[in-house]
């Protein structure tokens, strides 16, 4: 585990990840609706919704790899990065290579940093809950996010974890 995160005893690894698969459920339903709601209000809701749900899946999907990979402990923290640089090695390079066959035409120019890997992907997307929790908040955060790379990463995370 990281050397200086908090470690917490959690729940039963594969509960959380399917909480996490049913959240990110809930975010791709809620950004195909989003799409066709006339009610500013709907769109509103679900434009800060699913930036939220997508980082809090992937969030609860490294931590239940984690507690997989450590006796139930994983690291607390909202920091995707983090998260993902307290798997194994072999966690992290297996998720990296399936991540790397298949992200190309799904990522565009304005999202180079999201090109180059599962890595850089959460990097990109790291704060991403706390972000967009407060988006109505001033800060010098950067609340940017692209929802197609981070459930793109987040399919990847949890299949890799169903198939080990």
């Amino acid at each position: 585990m990281n050397g200086k995160s908090k470690k917490i005893l959690g729940g039963d690894p594969s509960m959380m990840m399917h909480h996490a698969q049913s959240l990110g459920a809930l975010a791709r339903q809620l950004r195909s609706d989003y799409g066709s709601s006339a009610e500013s209000e709907l769109f509103d809701g679900a434009f800060i919704a699913v930036p939220v749900l997508y980082a809090f899946a992937m969030e609860l999907a490294l931590k239940a790899w984690q507690a997989r990979e450590n006796d139930g402990c994983y690291d607390s923290g909202h920091d995707l990065l983090k998260l993902f640089d307290g798997l194994n090695e072999t966690t992290k390079k297996s998720i990296e290579l399936d991540y790397s066959r298949s992200s190309g035409p799904l990522f565009g120019e304005l999202y180079d940093p999201v090109m180059s890997g599962i890595r850089e992907t959460l990097k990109f997307h790291r704060k991403s809950f706390v972000e967009w929790r407060y988006l109505h908040e001033p800060g010098e955060s950067n609340k940017t996010f692209y929802d197609p790379a981070l459930d793109e990463a987040l399919l990847k995370v949890i299949r890799a974890y169903w198939k080990s």
